[in-house]
């Protein structure tokens, strides 16, 4: 009791101060600005009407009290602060203005003086805490000689790699952490513009490509740097490879500051440091998302997602999170995918309901009675068994996960009058020459037959999107490398010259999502819409990078092994059949491919004799069946297990 008595008093002191302070700053601002209109000699003449200033005291002691000023914290002022101090201000004015045309019209009392004191109470007030500010946090020093370069913090000294807000907001951390691990001792930038400013009261020395000169000027002034820190979340993968290299030759050890997108959750560290991550390697210029149309899109609406709790899944499901949905609907048939991605959302105190369905695809009556209970809007098909090698073993599997999954929840969407279902697909699925190419394909094509016979009747629109390997998705080559790096190798590669598609998580997601803006309400958007994967990326390269990023050296301290291609895979993939017509959409990153549609009731019919040899268990019906989809020439290094003909 006696503590909060205290703490009472010491809070009417605060504002009594601060509401003194506050009323100072304005007895003097006036004064101040009578000698700016008239001069020196003229303010202090009777004839102007010094008998207003007792009015005009007790003007800002009405806003003052009206406007609540002394609860801005000095402490921590912003610029929303500021702003609100403005606002004051002109309020100020603008009642002592009119005030005085009250008492007499302001015969006797320069108007102008008003404009005048409204910008130097505005500077007086606002000085007053920014230097109050700089004092409490020790940065006077820094602020009076930014122009000598000044370091920030007392720990390792690091190179910093971003000019912008995150650059900027991680110097901030440093320095109201005076025993932090980090000094700052200059940031490379990749805007040559900004060479030679300062941010923060640290140089830009630098572009990325200066990186070599720049530690050599700084080992000469004694503050070589020992690592780099990448605090920039939009530096593209070959400008990260560049440093790597480089820092590399110099012996820097190369980190990154957390990206926006890994510090969701309430006990998230938004400053983390840590090591490069293979996703950093292959980065890409981020295309600005229209997220205003994506909100629109999404917010308040109901929506599914299938393989809720798998890689793709669950990173739709954060980001569809992140637009505020009416409701989520998240289906997955591993009990504990589902409780990872519902712990996630938990943890991001998402604001809306969410329902966690334990269900396997296959089963169509389960899939029925899910959608006509929950009556999406609309539904994410991210479910699927897409592991080349186990599903050449397994192709019953293949075909009740991939086909006729696919199959139950399209059908489901057309039954509840879902407006819009997305099949995610793959680059297998071009020229197929394997069971999962060959199941995405037969996959994609009812959809697309299905979207045909939607599109004449205003139903369902059924949108099929296809992209190649998602890094470090799970059972992605990733996570294999960095297992056997672990374990001191050796890497095993399937052919020296193979090569991927690779994206990430985050971007395939984002563009996923981006491309249903496409057929949001467009109905004549038909096709297959195929995310821009870039250039394909040399396997071989990639284990290079991975062992590097892991301290070590390829072939010296980790062997690479050549296995050679396993059951259905191949060299190269490709995005586009050789009979699809290709062309770019109004998002530079979205293509959209379209071939001829086979007839919806033969594809039927097809699929119904398919699902019927996969539950009897006949393999060889299943595989001739398939066959009839796959191309004919394949190479004798990539033929499958099955011995498709």
């Amino acid at each position: 009791m006696a503590s909060k008595v205290k703490l009472s008093l010491s809070l009417k002191f605060r504002t009594a101060v601060i509401f003194s302070l506050d009323l100072i700053f304005a007895a003097i601002s006036l004064p101040v600005a009578l000698a700016l209109r008239l001069g020196p000699d003229e303010f202090l003449k009777p004839t102007i009407g010094w008998t207003n200033f007792g009015l005009y005291l007790i003007v800002v002691t009405a806003v003052l009290l009206a406007s609540r000023l002394h609860r801005i914290s000095w402490r921590h002022i912003t610029l929303s602060d500021t702003i609100v101090i403005g606002r004051y201000v002109v309020a100020v004015n603008l009642v002592f203005l009119a005030a005085l045309f009250m008492v007499d019209r302001g015969a006797n009392f320069p108007r102008t003086t008003v404009i005048i004191n409204t910008l130097t109470l505005a500077a007086i007030m606002v000085f007053a805490r920014v230097l109050y500010r700089l004092l409490k946090e020790h940065r006077l020093i820094d602020v009076l000689g930014s122009m000598t370069d000044a370091q920030k913090g007392n720990g390792e000294p690091v190179l910093l790699v971003g000019s912008g807000n995150e650059a900027e907001a991680f110097i901030r951390h440093i320095e109201r952490d005076s025993a932090g691990p980090y000094a700052i001792v200059g940031l490379l930038t990749r805007r040559p513009k900004m060479v030679g400013t300062w941010l923060r009261g640290v140089s830009i020395v630098g572009q990325i490509s200066d990186l070599e000169s720049v530690v050599e000027k700084l080992e000469r002034k004694g503050r070589r740097p020992t690592s780099l820190i990448i605090a920039a979340s939009d530096v593209p993968g070959v400008n990260i490879q560049e440093l790597f290299r480089t820092a590399q030759s110099l012996s820097l050890s190369v980190k990154r500051l957390s990206r926006p997108d890994e510090f969701k959750g309430p006990n998230a560290k938004k400053f983390e440091v840590g090591p490069l991550a293979p996703e950093d390697l292959l980065r890409r210029i981020e295309v600005p998302l229209e997220m205003h149309k994506i909100r629109e899109m999404i917010k308040g609406r109901s929506i599914a997602v299938t393989g809720a709790g798998g890689s793709i899944g669950a990173e739709l499901v954060l980001q569809i999170a992140e637009q505020k949905p009416g409701h989520l609907t998240l289906i997955d048939n591993s009990e504990y995918n589902l409780y990872l991605i519902d712990k996630k959302l938990k943890q991001l105190n998402a604001g809306f309901d969410w329902h966690c369905i334990i269900g396997d695809i296959r089963d169509r009556d389960t899939m029925f009675r899910v959608f006509r209970k929950a009556k999406p809007d609309m539904v994410f098909h991210a479910a699927a068994l897409k592991h080349v090698p186990l599903l050449e073993d397994n192709p019953e599997e293949g075909v009740l996960t991939n086909v006729v999954g696919t199959k139950n929840i399209a059908d489901a969407s057309v039954e509840t009058g879902v407006a819009l279902m997305v099949l995610i697909s793959t680059d297998k699925a071009v020229a197929p020459i394997n069971i999962l190419g060959a199941t995405k394909k037969i996959a994609e094509s009812y959809c697309c037959g299905l979207d045909a016979d939607m599109n004449k009747i205003g139903g369902t629109k059924i949108m099929t999107v296809r992209f190649g390997n998602v890094l470090a998705s799970s059972g992605s080559v990733v996570p294999l490398f960095k297992e056997q790096i672990e374990n001191g190798g050796p890497v095993t590669i399937t052919h020296k010259d193979a090569t991927r598609y690779l994206m990430t998580i985050r971007e395939a997601v984002q563009l996923i999502i981006q491309a249903c803006l496409l057929s949001n309400g467009n109905r004549e958007t038909r096709g297959i819409i195929v995310l821009d994967m870039g250039e394909p990326v040399k396997i071989l390269d990639l284990a290079h990078q991975l062992i590097r990023l892991s301290g070590m050296r390829p072939e010296e301290d980790i062997a690479i092994e050549f296995i050679g291609m396993r059951p259905g895979e191949r060299v190269h993939e490709q995005l586009f059949n050789d009979n699809e017509e290709h062309s770019v959409t109004e998002n530079e990153n979205l293509f959209l491919a379209k071939s001829n549609i086979a007839d919806f009731g033969i594809t039927n019919r097809y699929i119904i004799s398919l699902e019927a040899a996969a539950t009897s268990g006949a393999r060889k019906e299943v595989l001739r069946l398939l066959s009839t989809v796959m191309v004919k020439d394949i190479p004798d290094e990539a033929k499958s297990a099955a011995n498709v003909p």
